[in-house]
C-alpha cells in the first residue's frame, strides 16, 4: 500500500509538474503572441503615419504649386497688358510722326541738294544667280 501510494503521489507530482509547464508554456506562448501583436500594431502605425505624412506633403506641393500657377498668370496677364499698352503707344506715336510729316518740303530739301529721280540711263537692271541673296564685291557693270 505504500508503494501504491507512493506511485499515486509520484503520478500526481508528475501531472502536477507537466500542468505548472504547460501554464508557463502557454504564459510564454501569450506573453509572445502579445509581443507579436505590439510589433504588428507599431508597423501598422509607422506605416499609416508615413502614409499621412507624404499625403501631407502631397498636398502642401500641390497648393503651392497651384499658388505659383496663379501668380505667374497675373505676371503673364499684367505683361500683356502692358505690351499692349506700348503697342497701342508706338502706333500712336507712328500715325502722329506720319501726319506730321511733310514729304513735299522733303522733296523739295533733297532737291535744292541735287538729288533727283533717276532717268532711264541711270537704272541698271541686275539679274540675281540663284542665290536667294548677293554679295556685292565690285562695281556693278554698266551693260
Amino acid at each position: 500500500m505504500y508503494t501504491d501510494n507512493a506511485k499515486l503521489i509520484a503520478d500526481l507530482y508528475v501531472e502536477y509538474c507537466y500542468e505548472q509547464i504547460q501554464i508557463q508554456n502557454q504564459r510564454k506562448l501569450n506573453l509572445i503572441a502579445k509581443k507579436r501583436e505590439q510589433r504588428q500594431k507599431k508597423k501598422s502605425m509607422l506605416f499609416f503615419s508615413s502614409l499621412s505624412i507624404l499625403l501631407i506633403v502631397v498636398c502642401i506641393c500641390f497648393i503651392h504649386f497651384e499658388l505659383k500657377l496663379q501668380r505667374d498668370m497675373k505676371k503673364i496677364s499684367n505683361l500683356q497688358s502692358q505690351v499692349t499698352k506700348i503697342t497701342d503707344m508706338n502706333t500712336d506715336t507712328q500715325k502722329r510722326m506720319e501726319q506730321n510729316t511733310n514729304y513735299n518740303q522733303i522733296q523739295q530739301q533733297a532737291c535744292s541738294y541735287g538729288m533727283h529721280y533717276p532717268l532711264s540711263g541711270d537704272v541698271i537692271y541686275y539679274a540675281p544667280q540663284k542665290n536667294d541673296y548677293m554679295l556685292q564685291l565690285n562695281a556693278i557693270p554698266n551693260q
